[in-house]
């Protein structure tokens, strides 16, 4: 069955939050500082709060924060919330607005007046100066607040659509706009679907799920709604679309133990309740945290690959790409590549690391084996799983379906996803792009939801029923790497994008700076292909990666690369 309906936008994530820095536990909390952060496909803004919020007070020193997408309606969600933060004094209410602009279907009257009355008019003035600029001009502005500041850099219109989020248009009502939602959240076509994930759950929590996706308001369940009329504009732009899948939650984006660690109250059942809960406790630590500390932060709607030529000469402690190393993205040896020559060098901080984030990878493996559907191995992985959870009342059709969909969390991954690395030769793709896996993860577990298949304990079966019933699969693989400690010049790390760069130029010069990747869509041999032959002698030809696509779809116009700033 087909898993995913409505929208093709992910402007929720869909993996816990993770703090990227932990700086007590690398440079420490006396480190003087700098520490420059890169989100180099940031998604949504949870791992931006997630990693500032638990910055411990004794770090007093700067923080450069750089947060980029190459989607813009994430990038312009992601400033108008961080301009909530910065404009709105009170901690509690900046946190209880933040939240429903991000998650929430449907906004008070006093949630809207802050979009309209203290956001805005930021936007709306620098939309005044740039009206006769050409559309594809790339445009700075700066705001100050306090120690803060926050540069977005965008196009003519991409400032205006950042502009067009804070509005609602006229010609969308909240009866309208709960129509669009539902046809795409209780869409008919989608019940079977529904169904499958609700058996996954206990009978309190499927209770709250019903109701989030009745309303589409992330509040304590039994919380008044009536408040809550006007469509969040950031969602409702266009009549009848919502624009999002059905099976988009906000509970995938946060850590399931953490929720449950720290709630105060009684009402554990209230799924929603505990998110709200947590959510709105981190985003007032986060806003704590803006006004004690100095931070800057840098906005930017650029294609990952190109990143180097918007960063200047910065270099950073801490790079996040979520999964574009993923081979259906960027891919390992270009994510790698581009990012690892951004990276700070042991020398300048021993605890800078890249963190790549793979979703697929491990599966795409095992697919590829066959072994996934042996049936000695489904036998096998099916008895296993049914140690750790609960007997059914009866045998069926419905037990045999919650048994298969729990294999997965018992799958030993870690071959797969070794192999995985193996295709690529590690050690010839360390030395070209001059960084190294770090022997030692200390900023992110490698597999933080791993299910470990010990003695079925009690423990066990409930942390194994409640991975099930999550939106997560235990495949979630992490790697960080390090700048190679044997590079010691900077233009080993440049080899390939002044290359790359080098010899596409010529074709496009007039119009376009081309960056990387081929133009072939992989119908070309590697030699006869310009981009190819380079990338056929840099990785061997087994590692051609021939990208669909033609160049206008991968490279940036020339006038992006100038940037005009506006007071």
């Amino acid at each position: 069955m087909n898993s995913h309906f409505g929208a093709p936008k992910f402007l929720w994530g869909n993996v816990p939050a993770i703090d990227i820095v932990k700086v007590g536990d690398n440079e420490g909390e006396t480190f003087p500082g700098p520490l420059n952060l890169l989100f180099a496909a940031s998604g949504d803004l949870r791992n931006v709060i997630e990693s500032i919020a638990n910055i411990p007070a004794g770090y007093t020193g700067d923080i450069n924060v750089h947060i980029n997408d190459h989607e813009i309606t994430i990038v312009a969600r992601n400033v108008i919330i961080l301009l909530i933060f910065l404009t709105v004094d009170d901690s509690s209410i900046a946190a209880e607005h933040a939240l429903h602009v991000f998650y929430s279907a449907f906004l008070t009257k006093a949630c809207y007046d802050v979009l309209q009355t203290k956001v805005k008019p930021l936007v709306q003035d620098v939309w005044s100066k740039i009206q006769s600029r050409p559309l594809n001009a790339v445009l700075g502005k700066t705001w100050e607040f306090g120690g803060c500041k926050i540069r977005v850099v965008l196009t003519k219109g991409a400032w205006r659509a950042l502009l067009s989020l804070l509005d609602l248009p006229s010609n969308i009502t909240k009866k309208a706009s709960q129509t669009a939602r539902d046809a795409v959240v209780s869409a008919p076509t989608r019940v079977d679907y529904v169904d499958r994930h609700l058996m996954k759950q206990t009978p309190p929590q499927r209770v709250s799920i019903k109701k989030f996706r009745q309303d589409g308001i992330l509040l304590p369940f039994g919380a008044s709604r009536s408040d809550f009329t006007i469509p969040n504009p950031t969602f409702f732009q266009k009549p009848g679309e919502w624009p999002m899948m059905d099976n988009s939650d906000p509970r995938a984006g946060w850590c399931r133990k953490q929720i449950q660690a720290g709630y105060p109250r009684p009402a554990t059942n209230d799924i929603y309740g505990m998110l709200h809960y947590h959510i709105t406790t981190t985003f007032a630590q986060f806003h704590a945290k803006l006004r004690a500390n100095p931070v800057s932060f840098v906005f930017t709607k650029v294609e990952a690959d190109t990143l180097g030529h918007h960063v200047g000469d910065m270099k950073f402690a801490r790079i996040e790409t979520a999964n574009i190393a993923d081979n259906f993205y960027l891919g390992l040896p270009m994510t790698a590549t581009v990012f690892g020559r951004l990276l700070q060098s042991p020398t300048e901080n021993p605890h800078a690391t890249l963190i790549m984030s793979f979703m697929n990878a491990a599966k795409e493996m095992l697919y590829a084996s066959g072994m996934d559907d042996h049936p000695l191995i489904v036998e096998r992985n099916m008895k296993l799983a049914a140690q750790y959870l609960p007997p059914a009342p009866q045998p069926g059709p419905v037990e045999v379906f919650r048994i298969l969909s729990a294999c997965d969390l018992v799958w030993d991954f870690e071959a797969c996803f070794n192999a995985f690395l193996d295709h690529f030769r590690l050690d010839e793709l360390s030395t070209n792009a001059g960084v190294e896996i770090k022997e030692q993860h200390t900023v992110v577990e490698p597999w933080p939801l791993r299910f470990e298949c010990t003695a079925p304990t009690p423990e066990k079966k409930k942390e194994f029923c409640e991975l099930l019933a999550s939106h997560h699969t235990g495949v979630e693989r992490y790697v960080e790497w390090q700048v190679k400690r044997d590079v010691v010049a900077e233009d080993q790390r440049m080899r390939f994008p002044l290359f790359a760069l080098t010899a596409l130029i010529p074709a496009v010069l007039a119009d376009y700076m081309i960056i990387s990747r081929c133009n072939c869509a992989g119908i070309a041999p590697a030699q006869s292909c310009e981009t190819c032959a380079y990338w056929y002698s840099y990785f061997g030809s087994h590692q051609v990666p021939h990208q669909d696509g033609c160049h206008s779809s991968l490279a940036v116009p020339f006038m992006q690369t100038l940037c005009i700033d506006y007071s």
